[in-house]
């Protein structure tokens, strides 16, 4: 199965290590998972070798125009990676 988990980052906080810990023990489980992150910078947990990470790109200063950007580019992403699970 293809799973794909979007945060925001992985630089720390409850929802980060929730997520760092599903990610890895779906990959043990031997599903393919992937991480589409905002902002790369910094990792606070560790995750599998085998568990890939995208950076989602956002543009524009504007608040609107990243939350449109960021939508965007989620559906281009999902329609081009095809998951199960998003």
């Amino acid at each position: 199965m293809k799973i794909v988990i979007l945060i925001n980052s992985l630089r720390g906080g409850g929802a980060e290590r929730v997520a760092a810990t599903l990610a890895n023990q779906f990959s043990i489980e031997g599903n393919d998972v992937a991480f589409w992150l905002f902002h790369p910078e910094g990792q606070a947990y560790w995750i599998e070798k085998t568990v890939s990470v995208h950076v989602l790109q956002e543009r524009g200063k504007n608040r609107m125009i990243r939350i449109i950007s960021r939508v965007s580019g989620c559906r281009k992403e999902a329609a081009r990676e095809k998951p199960d699970v998003l």
